[in-house]
Formats: C-alpha cells, structure tokens, sequence
C-alpha cells in the first residue's frame, strides 16, 4: 500500500493580502469592527469573497486605466507579447528520463503545454515536439483553470512524476503522479487533495509530505483516505450536502428540531470527522516512526 508520510504539520498559515494601492478614502464603518485587529483589511483575506473582488476589480481597473494613458504603454505591450509568443525564441531544455523536455507557451497553448523530443533532434533546426502533456486541454476537460506549479520526477530513473497543479494560478496545488512512458496520470498513484503542500519522493511507495493539515479542504480529503474505496464517494456527499442541508432545514423547523438538537446531529458529524482525521495522522506517525 502506497502511503505519503508526514515530515511536518504546518500550522494553518492565512494569505497576506496584496493590496494595488491604498484607497483614498478613509475606512468605512463597516471596517471599523476589523479595527480590532489593527487591520482594517482584513477582510480582504476572503479573497473570493464578492466584496474582495470587486475591491480588486475596482484598483484593476485604476492601474489599468493609469497605465494604458501613457503613450509608450501599448507599444511596450505589443513588443512584450509578440516577444512572449514569438515561435522563433529558443525552447529552454530540460533533461529528463533520457530525452528533452520543454514547457512552452504561446498564443495557442495559453497554460502551456509540457513535451520531449530527442537531444538528436533538439540539435536541430526544427526540433519534432511530442506532447506529453496539455494543460489547457486537462482544464478544459476537468472545468478547471489549470496553471502548472511544479514538476518532480523520482531520480534515477525518472519516470514517475509528481505534477502540481494550481487551479487558477493560487498558491495551494492538487498534485498527481504521472507516468513518463505512458503518458498518464496513474490511477492509483499518489494523489493529494488541494493544499500547501512541500513534498519529497523517499522512494517508489512513499513520499515525504509537509502540509497544512488544518485546513478544511485538506481534513475533508483526509478523511476519505482512511476509509474503504467503496465509501469514499458516499462520504463526501455526506460531508458536503448532507451536514448543512440538514442542519438549516432543522433550524428552519423542517424535522421538527430545536436549535439545541440541530446543533447536537452537526456536532456528532463533525465529531466523527476529527476522529477519523485523528486516527490517520496517529497511523501516520506511528508508521513514519517504524520506518525510521
């Protein structure tokens, strides 16, 4: 059984906010309550929250609006794309597995696409590229905005691959194991579920992970390691449409419920949700610790 090993448990870390410019007009009152933080954008740490984004929007459209009325602006701008996309710009090689491999970009492949070709044929003028992977047709597939983070492949041999992807070009990845001679991602390869994740191959079967493991996404997909593949599916439809649809409909009166009962059924959700996220990082360590 292919387990990841847990090197470290991070502390929940919350994003800094990066802010275009600051607002010209004082703090509104609906921010004087974040005042007690010293912070009065702190609520600018939801950052897909409607507010936050229209925030963004608003000083997008400022820089954007400054910049574009200088008039070196769109001459700059149209030398830096056509530079970026220029199919005559040398393709940076990478060595891997025997072959040549290269990340490119350009006005078709928007995300990129990974590919190889022999070091004979990288020598020449035309180089014949074999696509390994399609980031932009991977999204457009799975209906996500796929932006690749990160490539480690295990050494020697270098055919297995940890591929990190970032769904919109965040911080946190989902990363999958891929298969250099095939092509494709391993079904039953290592997988981890969104997250801040820092890993390490130790071997074939294992790997080093540190990550964030008290974030939500990441203790709702933990969970559903420890369990029997049969009842993953129905446990995450559980976690994730049962516990609130049944929690509002008790609080609206819908099984006849008081507040105190509602809260009583969410709690014992929740409670088996931490207790079978303590029981896999306890068989964690106690295995990390065997392995020592």
């Amino acid at each position: 059984m292919r387990l990841p090993l847990l090197a470290a448990l991070l502390a929940t870390v919350s994003p800094m906010p990066l802010l275009a410019q600051q607002p010209t007009t004082d703090p509104t009152p609906e921010t004087d309550q974040a005042m007690d933080d010293n912070d009065p954008y702190i609520w600018l740490e939801e950052f897909s929250s409607p507010r936050a984004l229209e925030w963004v929007q608003t000083h997008n459209a400022q820089t954007v609006s400054r910049l574009t009325a200088d008039p070196h602006y769109q001459g700059f701008y149209d030398d830096a794309l056509a530079i970026a996309g220029a199919k005559d710009r040398i393709p940076q090689p990478s060595f891997l597995h025997g072959e040549i491999f290269n990340f490119w970009q350009d006005e078709t492949h928007l995300r990129g696409i990974w590919r190889k070709t022999s070091l004979a044929d990288y020598r020449t003028d035309s180089p014949s590229w074999t696509t390994v992977l399609d980031i932009d047709a991977l999204g457009k597939a799975e209906g996500k905005s796929w932006v690749l983070k990160g490539i480690d492949c295990l050494e020697p041999e270098e055919r297995r691959c940890l591929i990190s992807l970032s769904d919109g070009g965040e911080d946190a990845v989902e990363i999958r194991e891929f298969d250099l001679d095939n092509g494709t991602f391993i079904a039953d390869g290592f997988q981890l579920p969104r997250g801040k994740h820092r890993i390490a191959w130790e071997d074939a079967d294992h790997l080093l992970v540190a990550t964030n493991l008290l974030s939500f996404s990441f203790l709702t997909n933990a969970v559903g390691m420890v369990l029997p593949k049969p009842l993953i599916a129905p446990w995450f439809l559980l976690l994730v449409f049962w516990t609130p649809i049944n929690l509002f409909q008790t609080l609206r009166g819908g099984y006849g419920s008081s507040i105190l009962g509602a809260l009583l059924k969410s709690s014992i959700v929740w409670i088996m949700s931490f207790t079978a996220f303590a029981i896999l990082v306890v068989g964690l360590m106690i295995f990390t610790l065997y392995q020592m």
